[in-house]
């Protein structure tokens, strides 16, 4: 999907589609090189990004390298922010040609948490050229004077993440993938959420701007 210049998309879900609700805008900025704007608000958080995108083709696979850093604030009950930042892992696509295109994240993330200091680094492991697909990933966490909190995530990013502490065992999953959408093998692989995103309902009904895509 490459929006035309000007294009945007206003995504709105209230507290029956999504505990907790939010409203979502981007917009293409520039068509050459490409850069998008994009902003998300609910009650507890924002999330502000502007990514450029730039691909590399390798024959069978291609690299897509995003510029521009992730932004988040969380609402904290006491009424102050707390910010994290991070930008996105390089991502090849593979089998462009024949066989079964996925994506596959690659390297390591920098979760900075520019209020405190403290970091998350996030590891994409890689099976090489022909290893086949790399699916797991490992979370470390670091106080912010560098030494290691005790905390780590383990588990894969297409599916579910748990809690280690202090190198015991896995312990409670805290975060998993959404639900797949009916029929996802022949529809790319779309979560119920993704699947929806064209869903015009209730909120968006005779609301929408003349630009949204």
């Amino acid at each position: 999907f490459n929006p035309m210049l000007g294009e945007t998309f206003e995504l709105v879900r209230g507290e029956v589609e999504t505990p907790g609700n939010f409203r979502f805008i981007a917009e293409k900025v520039s068509h050459r090189p490409v850069k998008m704007a994009c902003q998300a608000d609910s009650p507890n958080w924002s999330f502000s990004h502007s990514p450029v995108p730039t691909q590399k083709f390798w024959g069978k696979s291609a690299e897509i390298i995003t510029d521009g850093r992730c932004r988040v604030a969380l609402r904290l009950k006491d009424g102050t922010d707390e910010c994290y930042s991070w930008t996105v892992a390089t991502v090849f696509l593979r089998n462009i040609v024949m066989g079964e295109k996925y994506v596959e994240p690659f390297g390591t993330m920098v979760v900075i948490n520019e209020t405190t200091g403290a970091k998350a680094t996030i590891e994409f492991k890689s099976k090489g050229m022909f290893g086949g697909r790399a699916e797991d990933v490992t979370v470390e966490s670091y106080c912010p004077d560098g030494s290691h909190s005790g905390l780590s995530l383990v588990g894969t990013w297409t599916s579910s993440l748990r809690l280690m502490e202090s190198g015991k065992g896995a312990g409670p999953e805290i975060w998993k993938a959404g639900k797949l959408a009916e029929g996802f093998e022949t529809r790319y692989g779309l979560t119920e959420f993704a699947a929806g995103l064209n869903e015009i309902t209730e909120v968006e009904e005779g609301k929408i701007a003349v630009t949204d895509s």
